[in-house]
């Protein structure tokens, strides 16, 4: 009897602190993924600006997911070192849901993971439409600023900027100006020199692919955390039931003789 104890005693310890590792592992993961979400909203808000904040979607998502783990984390911490049973199943219920959700929303990505292109060109054609040097600040600085630091001009090529649609070409037009000319950021900087159409001066690199490159960035990284946290999330899952029961069987470490 007094080995089967000492047997109980010392699985139990190996199950809490390797469930307390795993808690706390996720728990970090969780702070990983609300940092990246920050990261992503403040300093690529011009990505989001172009694209008629539409890209916003993107960093909430990861700071709610983050939000979410780390809470999630910690309820199994606390209820790992304190061997309280509900807690512990409000822990592996909340991570199975979690790891459910993780499965659906990546089968779904990846189901309408082509529309993702359609969607951010839908998103900058209707801000390129609006760019205006009196009006709409954000849209006008937001291009201007991707344009310079990325080297690129227009959604897919320069010659969207001249379209009868766009404010820009519509300013050009009523003020008798010359429909060639481009946005000054669409070519390199230099003095006294207007930024045209003709010719191989100005950029061009799609501003399209950019951001999409830039979206395809960050998802990868979305992909790979999700790929390490639902691993972990199987070890939580596992050794929290297998806690839980041992609990139930044989109470509180601090119970046996």
């Amino acid at each position: 009897m007094a080995k089967t104890l000492m047997d109980i005693r010392q699985s139990r310890r190996i199950m809490k602190w390797a469930l307390f590792f795993f808690n706390l592992l996720f728990w970090v993961l969780g702070i990983s993924v609300f940092a990246v979400g920050i990261y992503v909203k403040t300093d690529h808000s011009d990505y989001a600006t172009i694209m008629n904040e539409q890209g916003n979607g993107y960093s909430v998502v990861l700071i709610s997911v983050g939000v979410i783990v780390m809470v999630v984390g910690l309820v199994g911490c606390v209820g790992t070192l304190r061997e309280n049973r509900i807690l512990l199943v409000v822990y592996a219920s909340a991570v199975a849901l979690i790891f459910l959700l993780e499965c659906a929303a990546g089968g779904l990505g990846y189901q309408f993971r082509h529309k993702l292109q359609q969607h951010v060109i839908g998103g900058m054609n209707s801000t390129i439409i609006q760019f205006d040097y009196t009006n709409n600040n954000n849209i006008r600085n937001a291009w201007r600023s991707v344009q310079t630091q990325r080297e690129c001009c227009g959604v897919v090529n320069a010659d969207d900027w001249l379209h009868n649609d766009t404010t820009w070409s519509i300013q050009h037009t009523e003020a008798g100006q010359s429909m060639d000319e481009l946005p000054p950021t669409c070519c390199p900087m230099a003095a006294n020199q207007t930024c045209v159409f003709t010719g191989s001066r100005h950029f061009h690199k799609s501003c399209y692919g950019v951001v999409y490159e830039n979206l395809q960035k960050h998802w990868k990284t979305l992909a790979g955390t999700a790929i390490a946290v639902a691993c972990i999330q199987l070890v939580g899952i596992a050794l929290s039931v297998v806690l839980s029961e041992s609990i139930r069987k044989y109470g509180r470490y601090s119970q046996f003789g």
